[in-house]
């Protein structure tokens, strides 16, 4: 029995038959069940390992498994069959595809039995070795990228198992594992464990002499594993067979650098000088190749000559460095590589293989900048390429060097790239299918690239209707995918395949009947475009079956009902059918989650792009309308996720792609719409006739025609920006995507179509799309397009320069308001909806989009790169057929100086690339254009003259304008005036005054000479912007002294006046801002005050030449007259713009230098009034008082309304006080400075008067204007103050004492009372004051005093005692009253000693209640801070947190201590928690004992604490120390 089965083992090994061993393992399973019931063994341990490996070598993996249960079962003896029955049990688990990796853990202790096994004697350690092979094979297909980190542990122990036999070891075997082990760790991101078996691996090659050692030296530094320096290590100079590592080495640190992308010019010198060095090192002589004869002939590292290199070294060193240089596009080193290759014979065939490669690629790179181009001799040298590389590839074949072989079909691949274009395919499918082929038969583990080719293979396929073998490469292409990237694209193709298998069987799926009908709709004759657009609509409703025909018939204009007498009103009519139509997607929207959304995307795609290719627009546009419906973010977000594998989402990629074609298409069938309607994009169209209308109704007629034109010229311009909007989108798509094919397709699309734009100045409406193509492709790229990109830079930077201006029509159209508004589409899909339908809503507010008709200062820090980048390319070979005109180029170099200066970057080292040297180019426009970036480069410094970094200084810059020859004496004048600013800066007194006198001597022309408004205007503005340039150098420089002032302010009026002319109305405030300042010294003395009275009216009238007409100036008579009719209590302020929308237009539209000259609203008019000011206060010293108020009537007329004129309204009060005239109505404008302000303003009116009535009046509003408890303290002052102007004034003396005991009876009184007190007598003082008005005017000669406090019923009793008082304040100021009470009482009266008494008892109280006070500020300040620590101590806690919310009223209250309010006096009982160092007040003092009391520290350092609001002794409690110690004393 054992001999039998032993010849069927055999012959089922050698025939390869699966069922001989099938019997054989039958019958090993008869003979092993016989045995277990006799319990001896009749055959040999050995069959059932032997069985099971043959069986394992046919992939019979249950017999295998079979047979090993059995062995282990009969409990076999020790000997060699038990390991490899381990290696068998580890092969039967191993997982087959790199995607298994979970069932490697069940194969690998199997292994680790193995070794261990083996690994224990001496006899079995061979088996050691057969485990690493087998398991160096069977973990092949983890040898890939995300995959080779599940082997780093199981490789480790094979490697260790390796180390520790006593057997002969194979040094070569165990390098090579352990270089597989570092790009395991590698892949793993272990970095530090891969650098430390790259250690080990360098010593043990460099010991053992191995040939493996440039390979991994090469390898660790292209990986940036190991520092250069240390690799040179293993490579010493010394050792003449070192040189070939060390040129490898300088090869491969220059291969890292490129794949870091650090592409410079020093790179391809590196690679050049290592190329010389290459040629210069000799060959080795005839006869050291004798000796090394026997040597392998690739890897031959024996012994030569010093500085010498073997053929095979040079050869690969020669192909390193080509392949670097088509990294690098240095087509001429490659060209002169190839020859230096083609000097050397070997007689391998590979080595001359492995040139045709290299040389193919050559071929292709050759061609630069027509690479990528489809021309015919283009395609034609690729085509040859790719036919050398085929052949090439197959001969690599047989010569069994895999990894060349796989490295010709990565190339092969490369180059057939370009061609999968829809009409180029076919060229390449035989070099396609011999690629397939020949990565299955060498097993490529590369399987995405194989998946690739059998994709695009099966395209080809077919479109040459090859269905079967089309089908054949899907199953493939998805068998390969194995991570699952392209899975939704190739089961897309599958399905579309299937349907054109059947195309005359009606599916029950809609998505199948739609795909049907697209394949007989391509399949149409040509040219029958009736039959075409019926498919085309029949697939297109069943996909929506109601929206479609509804969004169809928006273009129909029979479907809008009757025609209309009047041709704009069905022009009016036709805009809003479209619009409505266009917005009744949403039920589609509504319904597009119920579907396969990306296969709808598909759909409507596919129709999309054959109604395009048919030119059928109306259908076009519909389908691409609801197409674009997926275009939403959530898509786009799609990109952004990356899952575990972190692998790209391939298909979404594909369909992103696709809706940015169908962005194109939609912009392009916009268009053609557009020009249905005989327009181009932009233009207005040309209004139709009026028909002939009664004269009765023509006024009426007209204006409804208006109205309905402008709403019809709005809805074309809002349809040119949607078609703009699509390029836009779907160039921010291809950046999206990294692909910058789109974003030329967007460029050239939006080029082609707006043209006529920039040839007519308007491409200000296009800059929105422009610039977002241009930015991206400075981002992405631009595939070489340098034509394209250029004029794209050009058209956008002068867009960005280019201020829109609109004509008068189109500004009075958008500001009517009777025009309707174009209904916009809905976007409450949200995420449903366009992405540029939803940009569109969401930023086009008005029909018309208007860009701004300002240039920004950020349109010029966004043009900065794009216009330098456009300058550059005009110098350089490629860009010579863009050549610009010299007018264009002049503009060019203005805007990108000026770009330049805004973002203060360094230009010199520019200059010489845009213009060349001066002494090659001395043409005038060359010498003009240095002098214009001279000046704008010296601009830009921040030092002046005395810094040449950037060129020539001030001195050589002024000098050099002067000698230029100026045809234009504008540029001249702006040159000399830039100057004037730059000298200012440098305090370059001369040379400003130098540029002032050139400018003052260069207006003379545009005065004498008949000239343009605009340039006399701007000369004027040059001129006053040099004067005021040379006034303020002057200003740094003064010393203070008047003339020099005196000059200065007469140089700024004469810059005003220039101003004026040139109506600059930032600039005149500009220079009314320094006139300012500089006036500020004179204002404070009289004097000199005096002496500015002419050149500030006249100033003020170069202000009010140019200042804006205010809405309020223009009205003030009416408004004055209100303000006198109405009654105080109806009067409010009103508030009025500052100028009109037209005014604020014209502004706008101004031109603006390169100084921001413009201020604030409020500061102009806080300038304009303090000026007005000044002048008052002249007149005011002269005691003009009718003068002064002249000059304020006249500033309220210019003014506009802000609180700036309450200035000019006291002066006015002020002097009519001091006249003696009525001021109720002017004190009205200070009602809105609340009670203080006015009751301020009524005690200013008091001290200014001459009669008495009219002080006691003033007075008198002043405490009754104070009525609310914050103002508590101010009213007791006016009182007070009151009282003792009329005593001083010799006034009865009961109505002194009346007012003091009224001050008295306030400061007993309780907050609480006092403001219900206040509540109810608010309303009959208010009018008791009011009926008073007419009886208490200044212009009465009668004295009336008046009541000065509440009559007796309305008066509230005092509802505290002298002994409540605590509060310092309130102590204060009942000492004070008791003093003027005693100091009015005599001597002799038995009321003084009392009063004396009882202001000794209040001042004792008063020192006792301070000191008091200081014990509990400490208090507060402790409990502050312990509840601050205890929140922070509890803050973590859930059960504390609940805690303290239930505490949360009485911690916050012991947390703040309860402020003490004015008035407001708190009684608070004596406690004993006293800091040892705090001062004992318990015991009374007398006066002589407080005479010589001294607080400590501490207590004075409380009174300064913020807790001491209204306690303790400090300014808020005694304001006035030097009037109470007056008192005391």
């Amino acid at each position: 029995m054992d001999a039998q089965i032993r010849r069927l083992v055999v012959a089922g090994t050698e025939q390869n038959d699966v069922q001989i061993l099938s019997d054989a393992c039958q019958k090993l399973r008869q003979n092993f069940q016989v045995n277990l019931v006799q319990g001896k063994d009749t055959i040999g341990q050995d069959i059932y390992v032997l069985l099971a490996e043959s069986a394992l070598d046919l992939n019979a993996n249950s017999i295998a498994d079979e047979c090993l249960q059995m062995f282990f079962s009969s409990s076999p003896v020790k000997s060699q069959f038990v390991g490899r029955a381990y290696l068998c049990q580890f092969r039967i688990y191993m997982p087959k595809t790199a995607q298994d990796f979970a069932s490697l853990n069940n194969a690998i202790p199997f292994l680790q039995k193995c070794l261990t096994f083996a690994s224990a004697s001496p006899r079995y350690q061979f088996l050691v070795y057969n485990a690493s092979v087998i398991y160096y094979n069977y973990v092949r297909p983890f040898f890939r990228d995300g995959y080779r980190k599940y082997l780093c542990d199981s490789f480790q122990q094979v490697i260790d198992t390796l180390k520790n036999i006593n057997d002969e070891q194979d040094f070569s075997w165990q390098a090579q594992l352990l270089f597989d082990l570092v790009r395991c760790y590698m892949d793993a991101d272990n970095i530090d464990k891969a650098r430390e078996i790259s250690t080990e691996l360098l010593q043990l090659c460099q010991k053992q002499q191995l040939a493996l050692l440039p390979n991994v030296l090469q390898f660790l530094t292209v990986n940036n594993i190991i520092e250069k320096t240390t690799l040179l290590s293993y490579a010493p100079k010394t050792d003449p067979s070192s040189l070939f590592k060390r040129l490898l080495i300088d090869l491969a640190s220059i291969h890292r650098e490129i794949l870091e992308n650090n592409i410079t010019n020093q790179i391809n010198e590196k690679l050049k000088k290592v190329y010389d060095k290459i040629i210069a090192l000799p060959l080795r002589s005839a006869a050291v190749n004798k000796v090394n004869k026997d040597s392998t002939p690739r890897d031959n590292m024996t012994a030569r000559p010093e500085k010498t290199l073997t053929s095979y070294e040079k050869h690969r060193l020669l192909n390193e460095t080509g392949r670097l240089s088509l990294l690098l596009r240095y087509t001429d080193l490659t060209k002169v590589i190839l020859e230096a290759l083609g000097n050397i014979r070997l007689k391998e065939p590979e080595y001359l293989l492995e040139v045709r490669l290299l040389q193919a690629e050559y071929m292709v790179k050759s061609l630069g900048e027509n690479e990528e181009l489809y021309n015919k001799s283009s395609v034609e040298i690729r085509i040859r390429a790719i036919e050398l590389t085929e052949e090439t590839i197959e001969s690599l074949q047989r010569t069994g060097q895999s990894d060349l072989v796989q490295t010709g079909c990565i190339i092969l691949w490369n180059l057939c790239l370009p061609l999968l274009q829809t009409n180029l395919r076919n060229k390449i499918r035989r070099p396609l299918t011999t690629l397939v082929n020949i990565l299955e038969r060498i097993q490529s583990l590369n399987w995405l690239l194989r998946s690739q080719v059998h994709f695009e293979l099966a395209k080809i396929e077919e479109d040459i209707e090859q269905l079967d073998s089309a089908k054949t490469n899907l199953l493939k292409a998805k068998q390969l995918d194995d991570t699952s990237i392209y899975s939704d694209r190739i089961n897309l193709a599958l399905e579309r395949l299937n349907l054109r298998g059947e195309l005359y069987k009606v599916p029950d799926n809609v998505d199948d009947r739609v795909g049907i009908i697209i394949e007989q709709a391509g399949k149409t004759i040509s040219g029958n475009k009736n039959k075409q657009r019926a498919l085309l609509i029949d697939a297109c409703l069943l996909l929506a079956p109601d929206a479609f025909q509804v969004v169809l018939d928006s273009e129909n204009p029979n479907a809008i009902g009757k025609m209309r007498a009047n041709p704009t009103a069905q022009l009016k009519g036709f805009a809003d059918h479209y619009e409505k139509c266009i917005q009744n997607t949403s039920h589609y929207e509504r319904i597009m989650t119920e579907t396969d959304q990306d296969k709808r995307l598909k759909l409507w795609a596919d129709l999309t792009m054959m109604a395009r290719r048919q030119e059928i627009w109306d259908v076009c546009r519909t389908a691409a309308r609801f197409c674009l419906l997926y275009d939403n973010e959530q898509r786009r977000s799609l990109l952004n996720v990356a899952d575990e594998s972190s692998l790209p989402n391939v298909f979404q990629r594909d369909l992103i792609r696709i809706l940015a074609e169908i962005h194109f298409i939609a912009g392009e069938a916009e268009i053609e719409f557009i020009r249905e309607r005989r327009i181009e994009l932009f233009d207005t169209p040309v209004r139709p006739p009026m028909p002939t209308i009664p004269a009765a109704q023509r006024a009426q007629a007209q204006q409804e025609s208006d109205n309905d034109w402008r709403y019809y010229c709005q809805w074309l311009q809002l349809l040119s920006v949607r078609a703009c909007a699509h390029f836009s989108s779907g160039a921010s798509l291809g950046q999206l995507l990294n692909e910058s094919w789109l974003l030329c397709r967007a460029g050239e699309y939006l080029w082609n179509y707006t043209r006529h734009l920039f040839y007519s100045n308007r491409f200000r409406f296009v800059l929105d799309p422009l610039s977002t193509i241009v930015n991206g492709l400075r981002k992405v790229g631009y595939e070489r397009e340098i034509l394209l990109l250029v004029n794209l830079c050009v058209s956008l930077a002068n867009a960005y320069i280019t201020p829109l201006s609109l004509p008068t029509e189109d500004t009075k159209s958008s500001s009517n308001a009777d025009t309707p508004s174009i209904p916009q589409q809905s976007t409450s899909g949200g995420k449903k909806g366009t992405k540029a339908d939803q940009q569109l809503a969401a930023s086009v507010n008005t029909p018309i989009p208007i860009s701004s008709t300002v240039v920004k200062n950020e349109d010029f820090k966004t043009a900065l790169d794009i216009c330098e980048y456009a300058i550059t390319q005009t110098n350089e070979e490629v860009a010579k057929p863009l050549s610009v005109s010299i007018r264009d180029r002049q503009t060019l170099l203005q805007l990108w100086v000026t770009i330049k200066q805004l973002l203060q970057q360094s230009i010199k080292t520019s200059v010489s690339t845009i213009l060349g040297d001066e002494e090659e180019n001395t043409s005038s426009l060359n010498t003009l254009s240095r002098a214009v970036i001279a000046v704008d480069a010296l601009s830009r410094l921040d030092s002046g003259w005395n810094d040449s970094r950037e060129g020539m200084n001030l001195k050589q810059t002024t000098t050099f304008v002067d000698q230029c020859a100026w045809s234009d004496p504008l540029i001249e004048l702006q040159l000399w005036s830039r100057l004037g600013i730059i000298a200012n800066r440098a305090n370059d007194t001369e040379t400003a005054l130098y540029c002032r006198d050139k400018t003052l001597e260069l207006i003379t022309i545009f005065q004498t000479r008949k000239v343009e408004k605009f340039q006399l205007s701007l000369a004027n503005e040059y001129v006053s912007r040099a004067c005021g340039a040379y006034a303020e150098c002057l200003l740094k420089q003064q010393t203070g002294q008047k003339q020099e002032r005196k000059e200065v302010l007469a140089i700024i009026v004469e810059a005003a006046s220039y101003s004026s002319k040139a109506d600059l109305y930032e600039l005149t405030m500009h220079l009314a801002r320094h006139f300012w300042n500089t006036c500020r010294l004179s204002i404070k003395r009289k004097l000199e005050r005096s002496l500015l009275l002419d050149p500030l009216n006249e100033l003020i009238h170069h202000i009010n030449t140019v200042a804006p007409k205010s809405i309020v100036s223009t009205q003030n008579e009416k408004t004055t007259k209100d303000e006198f009719s109405n009654p105080a209590h109806k009067f409010r302020p009103k508030k009025q713009p500052l100028t009109s929308r037209k005014d604020k237009k014209a502004n706008a539209l101004e031109d603006t230098s390169q100084l921001n000259l413009s201020l604030a609203p409020q500061e102009e008019a806080q300038i304009r009034s303090a000026l007005y000011g000044v002048v008052v206060q002249i007149y005011m010293d002269r005691h003009a008082w009718h003068s002064a108020l002249d000059v304020i009537d006249s500033a309220l007329q210019v003014l506009p309304r802000t609180q700036h004129r309450l200035l000019l309204y006291k002066y006015r009060v002020l002097i009519k006080s001091k006249l003696g005239l009525s001021i109720s109505t002017d004190m009205l404008k200070f009602r809105e400075l609340g009670e203080l302000g006015l009751a301020k303003m009524w005690r200013q009116v008091a001290i200014m008067a001459r009669k008495r009535d009219h002080v006691v009046n003033a007075y008198q509003h002043a405490i009754a204007t104070l009525q609310s408890m914050d103002n508590y303290w101010a009213k007791i002052d006016y009182i007070l103050e009151l009282a003792t102007w009329l005593y001083s004034n010799e006034y009865f003396m009961d109505n002194v004492v009346d007012l003091i005991n009224w001050t008295i009876d306030l400061l007993l009184t309780s907050p609480e009372v006092y403001q219900q007190q206040e509540l109810n007598n608010a309303d009959g003082q208010d009018t008791d004051i009011q009926n008073s008005q007419e009886q208490n005017e200044y212009d009465s000669d009668q004295p009336h005093i008046g009541s000065v406090k509440p009559k007796a019923p309305n008066r509230a009793q005092p509802d505290l005692s002298i002994g409540d008082i605590v509060q310092v304040r309130r102590l204060e100021y009942l000492c004070r009253c008791h003093i003027l009470l005693a100091y009015m009482t005599r001597r002799n009266q038995p009321e003084y000693p009392e009063l004396l008494q009882q202001t000794y008892w209040l001042l004792m109280r008063l020192w006792q209640c301070g000191l008091t006070d200081s014990n509990e500020i400490t208090k507060d300040v402790e409990i502050e801070a312990a509840a601050a620590a205890a929140a922070a101590a509890l803050a973590g806690g859930t059960d504390t947190g609940k805690k303290q919310q239930k505490g949360a009223p009485d911690s916050e209250s012991k947390k703040k201590p309860q402020p003490v309010t004015a008035g407001k006096s708190v009684d608070k009982p004596a406690t004993t928690n006293i800091k040892p160092n705090t001062s004992d007040t318990s015991a009374t003092k007398s006066l002589s004992e407080w005479a010589v009391f001294i607080p400590t520290d501490e207590v004075l350092q409380t009174y300064t604490l913020p807790q001491s609001n209204q306690r303790g002794f400090n300014k808020s409690t005694i304001s006035k120390p030097v009037r109470n110690y007056f008192h005391f004393s």
